[in-house]
């Protein structure tokens, strides 16, 4: 079952969230089992708004890549706020073809 992720990080930036997503891509190809991405401002913060796959691959990116990430930036993983959902409908479109 697919699922949506909002992450939100109530003191976060765009110039945080830019430098760690840049650590996120650093030689590494996009994590297994993403399926959208979106950030934005939060009120307050910055959130990030994803759809994967399941539960699992969102679990294994968070604990092997985006905690390690935001470690380095200086961000505790725990300051983060996360809610996640079964996604009943999604659908992506590809802008270039509309």
């Amino acid at each position: 079952m697919s699922i949506l992720v909002i992450a939100v990080n109530p003191t976060g930036t765009a110039e945080a969230q830019q430098k760690v997503a840049g650590r996120l891509r650093a030689g590494q190809k996009p994590p297994a089992g993403l399926i959208f991405q979106v950030t934005s401002p939060a009120d307050p913060g910055y959130q990030v708004i994803s759809v994967w796959d399941s539960l699992e691959s969102f679990t294994r990116f968070r604990d092997e890549r985006l905690n390690p990430a935001l470690e380095a930036e200086g961000v505790s993983p725990g300051q983060l706020t996360i809610k996640t959902f079964q996604a009943a409908k999604y659908m992506a479109v590809d802008a270039a073809n509309v």
